[in-house]
């Protein structure tokens, strides 16, 4: 059934968008490198894992669907920006007509695509390559008929250029238009007490800087979590998010020498995000707002 036309959506979950996902995952079909397409991106690859599974479950639970439809559009977008040149069928009418004609024919055509180092959506796309071409030029078009009615030539030589990742601009861009909640797990209970039910948030992945550590915290979660505030945390990830590469300095600026054991505090923090979902919902507010600050500002502290 065709889809009905509805405005694009482009929220958010644990701060990768709909579309960031849908051009990762349009990147993974063409079988590039994932951690180059996060990186293209702008992904936290931290927190990749997590949101693209919750990405997946929310797509197929929307019975809305305009969910599906937004990503089903970013998806295809992405696959078109994926252009690459491949000689001589995007150049030579005849070679991509002739190519047409024998790579259809052939027993395995996905098969000779792999062996030819091309991809179903490089056809996709050469298909549209030369459909906008054939209907902007009347003589170009009666070429091509001519050239249908020939028997096709041998199997052209082709070359694939490698698939060359573009970051988009900030304008290129569509708009955030909300932060989706994240799921909740709801703790084992009696059904006559489920209309009175507490819930508990789930958080899916550490506060992006951390990694859980292999030994137990040297001191009480208490007392860890307080050596920094909320707002200094979520400046803290945010900061380690957008300069990896200065994260020595930036942990250092933030009081966190060599010697504070940083991996107790950071699970920690997590510990009790976890248990708080009224703070883990202001930490996310906080986060979003300094990775903001820090990414137009484009350089760390001093």
């Amino acid at each position: 059934m065709d889809k009905v036309p509805i405005s694009l959506r482009n929220p958010r979950l644990l701060g990768v968008t709909l579309a960031d996902y849908a051009n990762v995952q349009a990147g993974i079909a063409e079988g590039l490198d994932l951690s180059a397409l996060l990186q293209n991106e702008g992904v936290d690859v931290r927190a990749w894992d997590a949101a693209s599974a919750l990405w997946a479950d929310r797509i197929a639970e929307d019975d809305e669907g305009s969910l599906e439809y937004a990503y089903d559009a970013f998806f295809e977008a992405a696959l078109d920006r994926l252009w690459r040149a491949i000689p001589p069928l995007d150049i030579d009418l005849r070679a991509w007509l002739d190519f047409v004609r024998l790579w259809s024919a052939r027993e395995d055509p996905l098969g000779c695509l792999a062996g030819l180092g091309m991809r179903p959506a490089d056809i996709i796309r050469l298909n549209k390559h030369w459909a906008r071409r054939l209907r902007a030029d009347l003589a170009l078009a009666r070429e091509a008929e001519a050239i249908l009615l020939r028997e096709p030539g041998p199997m052209p030589s082709i070359s694939p250029s490698p698939t060359l990742l573009r970051p988009l601009a900030p304008a290129e861009r569509p708009p955030v238009d909300e932060d989706l909640p994240l799921p909740v797990a709801e703790d084992d209970e009696d059904e006559d007490d489920a209309q009175t039910s507490t819930r508990r948030p789930r958080l899916f992945v550490d506060p992006p800087g951390w990694e859980r550590p292999e030994r137990e915290p040297e001191r009480e979660p208490e007392q860890m979590d307080a050596a920094l505030s909320l707002d200094q945390y979520a400046s803290l990830c945010a900061e380690l998010a957008v300069f990896p590469a200065s994260h020595e300095a930036i942990f250092q600026r933030h009081g966190l020498d060599p010697g504070v054991n940083r991996d107790a505090i950071g699970a920690a923090w997590s510990e009790r995000l976890q248990r708080d979902r009224a703070q883990y919902e202001r930490w996310q507010e906080l986060y979003r707002t300094y990775h903001d600050y820090w990414t137009k500002r484009g350089a760390p502290a001093q």
